[in-house]
């Protein structure tokens, strides 16, 4: 194990969807500094969403610039940084590296007619199970196809296909490289050789010398580029670690490294993760699995409806209450308490952005049922929180059917901060709800992996004795059994209108290509 001073920090990057975060641990986990750096999502189209990498890159270099600054106050000297990003987007550079596309996000829908089209042809009934990705628009797979398809003359000029980590790494360290956890999570990547699958590739018309050499989590990059380093305040002899992706490094910052327990987070968007030694696939193609680092797997959910829900809420209803001192979040937080579970019988299907698992629909629209004149805008609270956590219970149940019963449910991300919403997880899972030590658990998880990666930490169990939990709520049996009768309606709702879906967007489609959108009634 190396030695590690009392003045040794330990950083983790976090490249999330809304903001890049970064901490600084000491070798007890505990945390020295933090700071945060937002960046925009642009919609130039309706179902497109998309990200300037110049933007997120900038962000990166001034929040990491602000840790150093107060751990140099402080006396600390930084030992490592350990990398987390957000999964699933797609760049698109030309021969001298230039952007041809910007940072196409999970969120952009643009590929989901495409994504029929694949499924269509029989080689990609398997695409599954040997990518662990389940055939959907947030996947690099669907967005490459689509822009071949879509952009003939963009798709011949590109060299090169990345992610926005793979960007970041590029202008750290002019190096096209990748770890497995980022990459099994693009649905070109075989999880089983670790290597990109060159079938698939061949079905997207594309070579293996257009995708950045993948290698382990653990793997160090150094030395820095010099005007990077010089911007951030780090020596370029820090070493970098290449690290996972953000959920699977949640995990990790959550104390989860061996089956048992379950990960649940809601951030923007929300996912339910389970920890296996060996991937896991599920026959009916609902859950997805991707590599957190040398032997260990995540097998997960995710719903596309989190936080956005919460956002769009107050960003459509509750302008005057955003004018407030106070957090919107905790103005809606009280309104929701103000209001029985069940909402008076109002059901809301939260699908505003399509959905992920477990039914893979990018048709998918938000759904409320139930509506009286009884209702009032804090209804309409309640029943979205609890529709969310029924998106996240309908993952938590197909997990506990192909992996086994999780007893533990440990919670990260911005809603650790509502009591009500963790007492509604709890009361639906039917499970006591544990909080980590902080709510920053990718950045975290970066962090160990880069301990565990330079020697700091001598195995991947150590990670577990670092990480500290507390009980912060215990489910109401009668209260679940209630839930548990709503859940039920929440699905065969579902279900009964699923079509429905579909032909709404052939509308919106047909009303895109023509002018009915601009019209008004006479």
């Amino acid at each position: 194990m190396r030695f590690v001073s009392s003045g040794s920090a330990f950083l983790g990057v976090d490249i999330g969807t809304g903001s890049c975060r970064v901490l600084a641990v000491n070798h007890k986990g505990e945390i020295l500094a933090l700071d945060k750096v937002k960046y925009p999502t642009v919609y130039p189209k309706p179902g497109w969403a998309e990200q300037d990498p110049e933007k997120i890159y900038g962000a990166m270099i001034k929040a990491i610039h602000s840790v150093t600054q107060k751990l140099t106050q402080q006396g600390f000297r930084v030992e490592v940084v350990g990398l987390s990003s957000v999964y699933h987007s797609l760049i698109a550079l030309g021969k001298h590296n230039q952007l041809l596309t910007q940072s196409i996000i999970w969120e952009d829908l643009r590929s989901a007619s495409e994504v029929d089209d694949i499924k269509k042809v029989k080689e990609s009934e398997e695409f599954y199970y040997r990518t662990g990705c389940p055939i959907h628009s947030l996947y690099p797979l669907a967005k490459i196809s689509w822009l071949r398809k879509n952009c003939p003359k963009i798709f011949s000029q590109v060299t090169k296909f990345i992610s926005i980590k793979e960007y970041i790494l590029l202008k750290l360290f002019d190096l096209f490289v990748i770890d497995y956890s980022v990459a099994s999570a693009s649905g070109l990547f075989n999880i089983h050789s670790l290597d990109w699958d060159n079938s698939i590739l061949n079905f997207l018309e594309i070579k293996k010398s257009q995708l950045s050499k993948t290698v382990s989590t653990l793997t160090i990059l150094r030395p820095m580029l010099h005007e990077p380093a010089k911007a951030m305040g780090l020596s370029p002899e820090v070493p970098w670690v290449i690290g996972s992706g953000d959920g699977a490094l949640a995990n990790l910052g959550s104390g989860i490294i061996k089956p048992g327990a379950a990960a649940v987070t809601v951030g923007t968007s929300g996912a339910v993760r389970v920890t296996r030694y060996e991937p896991k696939l599920d026959l009916q193609k609902r859950t997805w699995c991707y590599h957190v680092t040398d032997g260990r797997w995540i097998v997960s959910g995710a719903i596309n409806n989190g936080g956005l829900v919460y956002q769009w809420l107050a960003d459509t209803f509750f302008n005057g209450e955003k004018r407030q001192k106070q957090s919107i979040y905790n103005v809606l937080n009280a309104l929701a308490s103000e209001v029985p579970p069940g909402a008076q019988g109002l059901l809301f299907l939260p699908f505003l952005n399509a959905e992920r698992s477990p039914y893979w629909n990018s048709y998918a629209r938000g759904v409320i049922i139930g509506l009286g004149l009884q209702h009032r805008k804090q209804h309409l609270v309640r029943a979205a929180l609890e529709g969310i956590v029924f998106g996240l219970y309908s993952i938590f149940e197909i997990l506990e059917k192909i992996i086994g019963s999780s007893q533990e449910i440990r919670v990260s991300g911005g809603f650790v901060k509502s009591p009500i919403w963790l007492q509604i997880l709890s009361n639906v899972f039917n499970r006591a709800i544990n909080v980590s030590n902080t709510e920053e658990s990718s950045a975290l998880g970066a962090a160990l992996l880069g301990m565990l990666a330079i020697g700091a930490l001598t195995n991947i169990e150590d990670i577990g004795k670092i990480i500290r939990v507390r009980n912060v709520c215990k489910p109401d049996n009668e209260l679940h059994v209630y839930y548990h009768k709503l859940y039920q309606v929440y699905k065969r709702t579902y279900w009964k209108i699923v079509d429905e879906f579909t032909a709404l967007a052939e509308l919106r489609h047909e009303a895109l290509q023509s002018d009915v959108g601009e019209r008004g009634e006479m």
